[in-house]
């Protein structure tokens, strides 16, 4: 079930990606500016005016118009937020800007949301100054416009400015969901991880890109106001579903194939909502409600599952936090909502922001200091089994670690090699030099063991012997890691004349069908060998 909702989900994403390139490269606005570039106040006195029109979107035109002053020599205009709405503005008989819906193609019915700047000339003065605004939608109706006349450099300082914490606080939202999904991609390998925090950083990015796409600043700072208003709505759409699918890990009697299935219906109404505006048959904007409906009905469905989890007596510390801060989320989205179904401007809507920025950094915190805690005890336990399969002395693996190897892997076959080594001299060197000595004679032996064989697992299985697996190998590199071996402790014995010497018989094989019934029959053969050339080292006085 959850592999269908990361498919539906993953297209929803690449249709709202797709949707914004071609709003990008394709959709344009029908914009005319008969001026160009050659101090500040809203303008409160004008006369306004509503009149029916069938020519327009909605059938109606809303006019603007009032005597302009003085206007100073260089930088003069006027601007104002236009939320889907189109535009004329005149100056006397004179058309000096228009804007109107696309015309190039049929993907969207809106200008977006923007601020034209209209700029003035020194002998416009005394003139009267008409803007005819045609809304798009019905919403738009309640759209008045509030009119900046003055420096055009101040009043874009000015709007920019009073975006700013907005800005700052939709910035930090983003840059924390990307730290939280670096954390996650660091530690990618770690199963200790807690990977719900994965979609608790992209819940976080696009709260962020809601809030930053959908102040009023947004087309200042980016230009492009189709996709911006695209963005906004998209963001709150694809939201959802990684918020519940982070949010389902706190229950623990959770029915999943209930939440992969509202996950699947959020996903599907995005997709649908897509393919209304790629299609032309319904703006975004148009099933905004649509978006906001399913939002909080995402939100209701959770509120019930805390209750639930309440009474059935599991209400954990974690749980206790998402209570408060769904709450707080809940309080922040009805005033704003209120606030954008009275003024139809979400531009400035903070409350909600604040809420889940808290909630996310809340979240994180506890997530990854739980995570914290998981990671300490996995390498505690990683550890101790490293000690329960190595040996203390020596640091190669240990009899267990070969048993384990031994039942884990296929060591029938005849490319698997044996070594079977035991150390002469030890008893000698432990009665005439003393147990530490014997102890150093163990360790350079097992650092030889190491140099020779890097490709090997080398175990120390007894007192004085040891044991090499080649895998995948064949009889000449057995050869080669054995004369090797030789080798290493021929220059170690002339480079190292105060230590004990090192001599170490061996003996090898590789498993036979015909001759071993069983790998244990492989080892002795391997031991067979081995004792025999320590008896022939003995004779030679060079190992006991």
């Amino acid at each position: 079930m959850r592999k269908y909702v990361r498919i539906i989900y993953g297209i929803s994403v690449t249709l709202a990606f797709l949707m914004l390139l071609l709003f990008h490269f394709h959709e344009k606005t029908d914009s005319v500016v008969m001026r160009t570039d050659d101090s500040y106040e809203i303008v409160n006195d004008y006369e306004f005016s509503t009149y029916d029109d069938e020519t327009a979107p909605i059938g109606v035109v809303q006019e603007y118009k009032w005597v302009l002053g003085n206007i100073p020599k260089h930088d003069a205009c006027v601007t104002f937020y236009l939320i889907h709405q189109e535009v004329e503005v005149y100056i006397g008989d004179e058309l000096i800007y228009s804007l109107k819906r696309p015309t190039e193609h049929n993907f969207s019915k809106t200008t977006g949301c923007l601020w034209p700047q209209i700029f003035l000339y020194e002998e416009d003065a005394g003139k009267e100054i008409r803007i005819l605004v045609r809304p798009i939608y019905q919403s738009s109706l309640r759209n008045h416009l509030t009119i900046y006349l003055g420096d055009h450099s101040v009043i874009l300082d000015t709007l920019v400015e009073r975006n700013i914490p907005i800005l700052v606080i939709s910035l930090f939202a983003v840059l924390v969901g990307l730290a939280f999904l670096i954390f996650i991609f660091y530690n990618i390998k770690n199963v200790e991880i807690d990977r719900s925090i994965f979609m608790l950083g992209i819940f976080s990015i696009l709260t962020g890109l809601w809030k930053i796409s959908d102040m009023e600043a947004a087309t200042l700072i980016f230009h492009d106001s189709l996709v911006m208003s695209a963005i906004s709505i998209i963001a709150i759409s694809l939201a959802l579903v990684p918020y519940m699918y982070f949010i389902q890990r706190q229950f623990q009697h959770s029915n999943r194939f209930i939440w992969d299935l509202l996950c699947i219906i959020i996903s599907v109404i995005t997709i649908g909502l897509t393919l209304l505006q790629l299609f032309g048959i319904a703006d975004l904007r148009e099933t905004l409600t649509i978006c906001h409906g399913t939002a909080i009905f995402g939100i209701i469905f959770i509120l019930l599952t805390l209750m639930k989890e309440a009474r059935q007596g599991n209400f954990s510390p974690k749980l206790k936090l998402t209570a408060v801060c769904c709450a707080l989320c809940m309080i922040g989205a009805i005033v704003d909502l209120t606030i954008y179904y009275t003024s139809g401007n979400s531009g400035n809507m903070l409350f909600c922001l604040v809420a889940f920025l808290f909630y996310v950094i809340a979240m994180g915190y506890v997530t990854l200091k739980e995570t914290k805690q998981l990671m300490d005890r996995g390498q505690k336990a990683t550890h101790y089994q490293n000690l329960a399969m190595h040996d203390e002395l020596t640091g190669l693996f240990n009899r267990a670690h070969y048993a384990d190897f031994i039942s884990k892997n296929n060591v029938l076959q005849s490319d698997c090699f044996v070594i079977m080594m035991d150390v002469n001299n030890l008893k000698l060197c432990n009665d005439t030099r003393g147990h530490d000595c014997g102890d150093h004679l163990l360790i350079n032996s097992a650092n030889l063991i190491r140099q020779a064989f890097p490709s090997g697992v080398c175990h120390r299985i007894g007192g004085d012997e040891f044991c090499i697996l080649l895998c995948n190998s064949s009889a000449e590199e057995c050869q080669n890691c054995l004369n090797h071996f030789e080798h290493l402790t021929a220059e170690f014995n002339a480079a190292h004349p105060e230590e004990f010497p090192v001599n170490i018989a061996y003996g090898y094989a590789s498993h036979i069908v015909n001759i071993d019934f069983d790998f244990n029959d492989t080892v002795r053969r391997a031991d067979r060998m081995m004792y025999q050339v320590k008896l022939s080292m003995k004779t030679q006085g060079r190992g006991i």
